[in-house]
């Protein structure tokens, strides 16, 4: 069961993806505080949705390389255990280094 992240992952076109455009550009075309209102609420379950389908799939990328991990190890013991460690410190700061450059970027 291998993880796949595909470029149609990147335009899921659902419910909120369209209520929120549609309440965006109406508030846009027209000066209503409701439609402000509504842009604002569709806005944020976006960022929420979008947030929780990104933070599911890294858990499951996590679950794929731990079980593969632990599935080519030939160390047992304390040895297996630094191994480990030492594995994911590296893993937390070449993603902490992403998200700097990332973020100096934006």
């Amino acid at each position: 069961n291998k993880l796949v992240f595909r470029p149609a992952d990147a335009f899921v076109f659902d419910f909120v993806s369209v209520a929120t455009f549609l309440a965006l550009a109406g508030s846009l075309k027209f000066d209503s505080p409701k439609l402000d209102l509504l842009a604002l609420v569709s806005i944020t379950l976006f960022a929420v949705r979008t947030f929780f389908r990104y933070s599911n799939k890294y858990a499951r990328y996590d679950l794929l390389v731990n079980k593969f991990l632990t599935s080519k190890l030939s160390h047992r013991g304390a040895g297996a255990l630094n191994y480990l460690a030492q594995e994911a410190n590296s893993q937390k700061a070449l993603r902490a280094m992403c998200i700097r450059d990332w973020l100096r970027e934006s």
